[in-house]
């Protein structure tokens, strides 16, 4: 990809304009150098679709075959590398499938709490004005009332290091690098899942939700049945309107679910043709989540439903997602820290409900 426009170099001015910015390194290095990248891309039609900092990788000779040590010795400047991993980690968290099964809803902060608002609850009047109901001609319309709760959801800081010499740098290869990226992303993305757990089990602290996420207890000791996971379902929707999306799990349900099947051989009484259509989708397309940090309910497995759109809210304070790298020249190693500042909030407790071991 030989060219003659001004190089893309990565500089500390366009890292830190991305954390005062609260844009990812790729948006303002774009926009710092919008120019030089279409000109680029129109005269190597192979680097479409790349990004700034990989065009900027493309333009100083650097693929995922070569070592790291590469991003210094080729005049990509020092801070290529460290927005290179800020952006591959942050591209992993995001293709981790399970949080998003959890909440859809991300809420960024001006802080390290949350005034989550909320419609209320535990009011039952105001529980009631959420319903549509028939209006009288001439009388008041029922009136929901949205609040902000009392109690600031506190945001947590999660954070991993990854620290190597000098020598592994300069002769490990970038793409095996992607790989232990991979798995401090996985990690990140679990601890997560662990806080979304807590909060759906015990709440926000909220005196709004408190007491306010149902149990059921199962039918039969120790095993889950498709009729309890019909009755879950059957019992959020009729509470809420929802349906279930997300179920979470523990080992022993989760082995029991994944062996559940509709075997149509052992299915009499209705001719071979004749089907059934289920529109509300009360209980279809569920998404089975195996986690091992469900908390136990004196002694009993628990089973956590929810609603993905409904239940949760995840609340980041703003710019708290930092990467940063640093160099120890007393023993030659390399250290970089990712962090964020996060919680979850309920939203509607009505869309969760725990199943308990009978």
């Amino acid at each position: 990809m030989e060219s003659n426009i001004r190089k893309i170099i990565m500089t500390e001015d366009i890292y830190m304009k991305s954390l005062q910015e609260h844009m990812t390194v790729d948006e303002v290095l774009g926009r710092e150098y919008k120019e030089e990248i279409n000109k680029f891309v129109n005269d190597n039609p192979s680097a479409k679709g790349l990004t700034p900092i990989q065009l900027s990788m493309a333009q100083h000779g650097i693929s995922n075959k070569s070592t790291l040590k590469t991003f210094n010795t080729n005049g990509a400047g020092e801070w290529l590398l460290p927005s290179y991993i800020d952006t591959i980690l942050r591209e992993s968290i995001s293709k981790k499938p399970i949080l998003q099964y959890i909440t859809d809803t991300t809420v960024p902060v001006d802080g390290l709490g949350a005034m989550a608002a909320t419609l209320n609850w535990n009011d039952e009047k105001n529980k009631d004005n959420i319903s549509r109901k028939r209006v009288a001609e001439g009388q008041d319309i029922p009136t929901a009332t949205i609040k902000i709760g009392q109690k600031v959801i506190q945001l947590l800081k999660r954070g991993r290091a990854i620290e190597a010499t000098y020598e592994s740098l300069m002769y490990l290869r970038i793409d095996l690098f992607k790989k232990f990226l991979d798995v401090i992303a996985s990690d990140v993305a679990q601890s997560q899942v662990y806080d979304a757990i807590d909060v759906l089990i015990n709440g926000d602290g909220n005196k709004e939700n408190e007491k306010k996420v149902e149990t059921m207890t199962l039918s039969t000791a120790g095993t889950i049945t498709a009729d309890d996971l019909l009755s879950m379902a059957i019992k959020v929707n009729k509470k809420s309107g929802f349906p279930i999306t997300t179920l979470i799990v523990g080992d022993k349900f989760y082995q029991q679910i994944i062996k559940m099947r509709y075997n149509t051989n052992e299915v009499s009484g209705v001719l071979s043709m004749f089907g059934f259509e289920f529109p509300q989708s009360i209980f279809e397309n569920v998404a089975v989540i195996y986690n091992d940090n469900i908390p136990k309910a004196n002694g009993k497995e628990q089973i956590i439903a929810l609603n993905t759109s409904q239940s949760l809210v995840k609340y980041i304070a703003e710019g708290s997602n930092i990467s940063e790298i640093e160099k120890n020249i007393r023993n030659q190693t390399q250290l970089g820290t990712f962090s964020e500042i996060a919680n979850f909030g309920l939203f509607n407790p009505d869309t969760v409900l725990i199943g308990i071991e009978k």
